[in-house]
């Protein structure tokens, strides 16, 4: 009897536990071209839509008092001076000249996110739509007279999105 203790297997290896083997499923050569496949055409939508990616510089200056600075015509988000209680606006037109719909997310960064509305941040545009962005910043009372700098960066998606 004790030999049968003496010949027993290590603990971890006895019963049905180690009866049990667990394979993983083997790819086959069909899995792993679609898998390819799938990866490929992943690698080329994140290219294009890396390559659609628009950053523009904003900035505001809050001002004490009623005048209202007005910005340089040429940039696009250049609020200039603007006073407490007033606002100025800045437009973007966004145009799909293409085949397939094309989903548009626009990011605020910096310091003038929480100064600086926009009308719509997430819409898609169906081939030959135009869509007008309009971008009101506002400053509060209880903002601090200063300059207030950040980016605006506009996501260029060609594919259908949920939104």
């Amino acid at each position: 009897m004790n030999r049968d203790l003496a010949q027993a297997a290590p603990a971890g290896r006895s019963g049905w536990l180690s009866r049990l083997r667990l394979r993983r499923p083997r790819m086959t050569r069909l899995r792993w071209a679609v898998v390819g496949v799938i990866a490929v055409l992943f690698v080329l939508w994140v290219a294009v839509a890396v390559s659609s990616i628009s950053v523009y510089s904003t900035q505001m200056v809050v001002v004490d008092g009623n005048a209202i600075g007005i910005p340089p015509p040429d940039e696009f988000l250049d609020f200039g001076d603007v006073p407490y209680g007033g606002y100025l606006e800045r437009s973007i037109l966004f145009q799909n000249n293409g085949r397939i719909p094309t989903a548009v997310m626009i990011l605020e960064w910096g310091g003038v996110r929480d100064l600086v509305g926009l009308s719509d941040a997430f819409f898609t545009l169906d081939p030959g739509d135009e869509k007008v962005v309009t971008f009101k910043a506002r400053p509060p009372a209880s903002a601090e007279a200063k300059e207030y700098t950040g980016k605006v960066i506009v996501v260029r998606v060609p594919w259908w999105t949920p939104w």
